[in-house]
């Protein structure tokens, strides 16, 4: 039987441990669009706030040990397509800019979430940025390091989060949440 694995978000890498434990044997290809896999986004505040040094302490898993176990890791590739009838997927590999095809029995589809940007003016300033991936939060932390303000909008678990590791390092934060105020 093949898997294949769209997304390499926690989802992702606990069906991989799954298959792999259960169903020993059987072929799974991963695609993530991503570099990296498993970034804990508290890594970004605990990075912030000096609790952790480097990034690479809030990955808790990388490719090379799935790909020991057999796991086809295609990382930075991008589905475009998935033709459930036909049981395939449509892949450009982000690098190379190649498109692949490949065939699937069963497909899990562990693609997380997405970053809200809500439509307001100012939005596209290279001064505001978005907290997701390990790569944005490095950028977060470098910017950090020329300001002193910080605004954060959205006041979601992560916004708050990432309010605490602000003020942690010395900075001045302010938090804007829109609905009634959080308890």
């Amino acid at each position: 039987m093949k898997v294949a694995i769209i997304g390499c978000t926690h989802a992702g890498i606990a069906a991989m441990k799954q298959i792999l434990k259960y169903y020993p044997g059987t072929e799974i290809t991963v695609y993530e669009r991503h570099a990296d896999i498993s970034y804990m986004s508290c890594g970004t505040y605990l990075h912030l706030g000096g609790t952790i040094h480097n990034l690479d302490q809030a990955l808790y898993a990388n490719p090379s040990e799935f790909s020991e176990q057999g796991v086809q890791m295609r990382m930075q590739y991008d589905v475009i397509n998935v033709n459930a009838d036909k049981h395939t997927i449509l892949a450009q590999n982000l690098q190379t800019k190649e498109l692949q095809t490949d065939h699937y029995d069963k497909l899990v589809m562990a693609t997380g979430s997405i970053t809200a940007i809500p439509a307001i003016p100012g939005v596209e300033n290279p001064k505001v940025m978005l907290c997701k991936t390990c790569e944005q939060a490095q950028q977060l932390y470098e910017a950090a390091k020329h300001a002193h303000h910080i605004a954060i909008v959205g006041g979601g678990y992560s916004g708050v989060e990432l309010a605490e590791g602000y003020v942690k390092s010395g900075h001045t934060v302010t938090l804007f949440q829109r609905g009634p105020p959080l308890n």
